[in-house]
């Protein structure tokens, strides 16, 4: 009997051969396949959210970066459920609800003061006092969060506020927006490895290279770093050596600095083309508030840093209210500082910019009645003098 040809010995090995390395890859390809939703459906992962100070978390968001910790209670301060700064509200609301939206930074937020000492909360106050009636009430609600720039505050309004459907919007502009620079962020990330920090900015960047979407790429990639770091600690960089540059200077200097050197003032015309883009066509009416640095309100050094921001809103048909003169005539009425620190108000200085902006409200015809802050100047005390100092009527002696 003839034996087989050694050619077709070979062959048949070669093609035994070819099927098991098919059969192999598709093996390793379903094992992959499984194993990555398994990672996935369990969330297998390091813990990229660490806390700073308790109130806050990275975010999943990129350009938020970081969000409040729901639940969080600070020194003065409550955070809400939904991660925001009072009480929760309904996504829906009633028609009789008029609600307002505030977004921002820590200004907005209310550093420094109580829970019922912020701007939101004295503004809801004086509108259901002084405008509320039968068939209307008022919410305001309260979305700032400390450290958030300008790109963040149009971030949480397109990602966030919008969702809550507010009949108003009003951004408290900080004269710190245009810089990224964020203490709490930083101090987050000192407490982030650089193979947590590696992960983190691998997970959020969606839209990366195909190897890096893969939660088991990104798992061993870990694992091989967490392998040779022992520990390191990585920290945000900062918001470019110019930064360093700026702050040698005295307080004027460098706030008039960021509205002046293109790489930070550019984000302050984008940010405010991404909130009116937001919020068109026939959306809620955005209200920008610049708050003023609160020292030397007499003789006011940055108006020209004001005026930037005013132009670059009402471009955008954004709605500008300046607090720098209300703040000044309320500090020289009440003979009193009106500031927790040089950018935060106190309670009395919330208690002005609320009356200033129900005043602006009133006058451009979103609440009525038109009599309401006159009301609010009858008033016995602290308040009454401040409404009568914004109305531009003598204070009287109490």
């Amino acid at each position: 009997m003839a034996e087989p040809q050694p050619s077709r010995r070979a062959g048949g090995r070669c093609r035994r051969g070819v099927w098991r390395c098919a059969a192999a890859a598709l093996g390793t390809v379903a094992a992959l396949g499984l194993l990555e939703a398994v990672v996935r459906l369990l969330d297998i992962g390091p813990d990229v959210n660490p806390v700073f100070r308790s109130s806050y978390r990275l975010s999943e968001n990129p350009v938020l970066a970081y969000e409040h910790v729901p639940g969080a209670i600070g020194p003065n301060y409550t955070i809400n459920e939904d991660g925001w700064r009072g009480r929760r509200a309904a996504v829906d609301h009633s028609p009789e609800v008029f609600r307002i939206a505030c977004i921002g930074d820590s200004v907005m937020f209310g550093y420094g003061v109580g829970d019922d000492e912020t701007f939101p909360v004295i503004l809801e106050r004086l509108l259901n006092e002084h405008c509320a009636g039968q068939d209307r009430r008022f919410e305001v609600l309260n979305f700032g969060v400390t450290g958030y720039n300008a790109a963040q505050a149009a971030e949480t309004l397109r990602t966030r506020v919008l969702g809550c459907r507010p009949d108003v919007v009003i951004y408290g502009y900080c004269l710190n927006d245009p810089s990224e620079y964020s203490y709490e962020l930083a101090g987050l990330l000192r407490r982030v490895t650089s193979a947590e920090y590696h992960y983190y900015q691998a997970w959020t960047q969606r839209g990366a290279r195909v190897l890096a979407r893969s939660r088991v790429f990104l798992l061993l990639r870990y694992a091989w770093e967490s392998c040779g770091q022992a520990g390191a600690r990585t920290a945000l960089p900062e918001a470019g050596p110019r930064r360093f540059e700026i702050r040698r200077g005295n307080h004027r200097d460098y706030y008039r600095a960021l509205h002046e050197l293109p790489e930070y003032w550019s984000r302050i015309p984008a940010a405010m083309h991404q909130i009116a883009a937001s919020t068109r066509p026939g959306a809620a009416p955005v209200y920008v508030t610049i708050y003023p640095v609160l020292q030397d309100l007499e003789d006011y050094p940055l108006t020209d840093a004001h005026d930037r921001v005013r132009r670059a809103a009402e471009a955008e048909g954004l709605h500008v209210l300046d607090l720098t003169a209300s703040l000044a005539d309320a500090a020289r009425a009440l003979a009193e500082s009106l500031a927790v620190d040089r950018l935060h108000p106190s309670a009395p200085g919330y208690t002005v910019a609320a009356l200033a902006t129900m005043n602006q409200l009133i006058s451009d015809g979103h609440v009525e009645p038109s009599s309401a802050l006159e009301h609010a100047a009858a008033e016995v005390g602290t308040e009454g003098q401040i409404a009568r100092v914004i109305l531009g009527t003598p204070a009287s002696t109490e």
